[in-house]
Parts: structure tokens; sequence; C-alpha cells
């Protein structure tokens, strides 16, 4: 649906969805177009859900539900950020699912459709979907293709045995075969997978790795404990809400993180963040990381200009 259309139709929305009704014949005025121009929009929003009663003559109205309704439900609309997540959910259906283009067409009735894309995740996430579940089902190893690891910074191919999909598909858990390890791919970060011919032959040492409040998956917790002023732990909070319940108050005005952690980088970025604000108390592991983090930053930053 190009720009000039979606601005109509919105425009017709708003007409019918006012308190003054207006008539077909001032809607086709307003808009410099037929009146037959106006009856197919209010065809097109009866196609995709939308509930529009006659009220008197030309003159229509769309309603939550229409009347004979015993339990009218109020009409929904979506900030950018739901019809982003919206977007993705719809795009993650299978190509052959008949409702996903029922659903595509419900939102494109109110979102320009080119918007709608870009705030998708890549149009190949259904087939990476579905490959996924191909191989688990198959037991097959596969490549990740173009996996855009986070912690590198770096697209990489990785060779694994994937074995569980969280219920909400979004990360994928696999055996890694180059470094025998477990770990949690997110699954909009794969280019595309390709199922090799092989089998598993390290079901047994298949453990689906825990995350920590920080989100990260680890294998190995590493105990933490931090004192924050009250502005680092409502930080803290609101960013990671799992982390409330190991904190607790402590003295003049300080608040104490005492918990597990199962990467480094997840804390760590949050402290480097707040170092004025944030003590170490326990976690050697925690302060190396925060120490060759800063490392490397004042080696980056302080080397001499060129002229």
């Amino acid at each position: 649906m190009d720009q000039p259309k979606v601005v109509r139709l919105l425009r017709v929305m708003a007409y019918l969805g006012g308190t003054s009704l207006k008539s077909v014949g001032y809607i086709a005025r307003q808009l410099y177009c037929s009146e037959r121009t106006v009856y197919r929009y209010m065809d097109s929003l009866r196609d995709v859900g939308y509930a529009i009663v006659k009220r008197h003559g030309t003159t229509f109205q769309m309603v939550s539900v229409p009347d004979e309704f015993a339990h009218p439900k109020q009409y929904l609309c979506f900030t950018e950020e739901e019809a982003a997540i919206l977007g993705r959910l719809i795009h993650c259906l299978d190509s052959t699912n008949p409702q996903k283009e029922v659903l595509l067409r419900k939102i494109s009735a109110i979102y320009d459709a080119a918007d709608l894309h870009r705030m998708t995740i890549h149009s190949g996430l259904g087939q990476v979907l579905e490959d996924l579940d191909k191989a688990i089902e198959g037991r097959r190893v596969v490549l990740l293709k173009g996996y855009a690891s986070a912690s590198s910074g770096k697209r990489k191919d990785y060779r694994v045995e994937p074995y569980k999909m969280d219920m909400n598909s979004v990360n994928v858990a696999a055996y890694d075969l180059e470094c025998s390890c477990n770990k949690v791919f997110k699954i909009a970060r794969i280019d595309s997978v390709e199922i090799l011919p092989e089998l598993w032959t390290k079901e047994k040492e298949h453990r689906y790795p825990q995350m920590d409040a920080f989100r990260l998956s680890g294998e190995t917790p590493i105990h933490v404990r931090l004192s924050m002023t009250l502005r680092a732990r409502n930080l803290m909070v609101e960013e990671y809400p799992l982390t409330e319940n190991d904190i607790s108050e402590g003295e003049g005005g300080r608040w104490i993180y005492d918990g597990t952690v199962r990467r480094m980088e997840g804390i760590g970025r949050f402290v480097m963040g707040l170092l004025s604000q944030i003590e170490i108390l326990e976690g050697e592991e925690l302060r190396q990381y925060v120490l060759e983090s800063i490392r490397g930053q004042w080696e980056r930053y302080s080397l001499p200009l060129e002229h």
C-alpha cells in the first residue's frame, strides 16, 4: 500500500470514528475522490475486521464492534514499539499459515507496510525457525551462518547441535562443537541455517545453560556482591527486573546486590556505566573484567593524535 493511500485510509478512519458523523459525500469531497472510492475504503476496513455500521442515509460510523454484540470491546491502537513487536511475531509464522496474510493486512491497514517491514527482523527469520525445528526434530548438526556475536562484535559461522528453543522462539540452545560447550544463541542474530547431514554425537553433553538476571547464559555460577547508590539500585531494577530479589538495603544510604551471574559481560557493562556509584565488594572476576575494560579504553583513547 503506497503512502498516499495510507494517508487517505487513515483520514477515512478518522472521519468514520469521530463523534460528529460525516456522510460519504462529505468524506469524498474532503479527500478529493469519488464516493465509490470511499465505499471501497470502507469495504477494505471491513475485510480486515473493522466494524462499520450504517447510521442513516449515507452516513456511517466505525465502532469497536457492531451494536448488536452484547459485550463490545475497546478498539485497539498500537504504538510504534507495539507494532514492531507484532510485526516480528507475524513474520515468525510459517509461510503456509493462512492467518499470516490476514494479520499483515490488518496491521498494514494502519501502518505503512514499508515502515512495518523496517521494524521487523530480517525477512528470513521464518525460514531460520523452520530449519531449526527440522534440525532439532531430526537430531541433526547445523551451521548457524552469519551469527552476529555481541561479545566479539563480528559475524561468524557456528557448527552446532541445536536441541532446544525457548517458548517464545527468541533463543535456541545448542552444543558448540568447536569449543565443546553449551551456548544460547539469539535467533534474530542468525542470518540463515544450513542443515548438515551429520547426526548428533554429543547428546549426553546437552545441558540447557542457565540465564542470569542480566540475560546472559553460562554453565558455572559466579558470586558477585556490589554496594550501590539508590540511583544505581533503581537503574539496575528497571533494566534488569530479576535482580530485585537479590538487592537489600545496606547502611549509609547504600544498597547491596548479592547474587550470582553466569558471565561477566552483562553485569560488567552495567558497572562500567556507573563506576562512580558502584563498589565491587566481592567478585574477583568482575573486578578483573572492569580493570581490563578500563585499561583497554584508556589505551584506545590515550594514543597521540596523528597530524
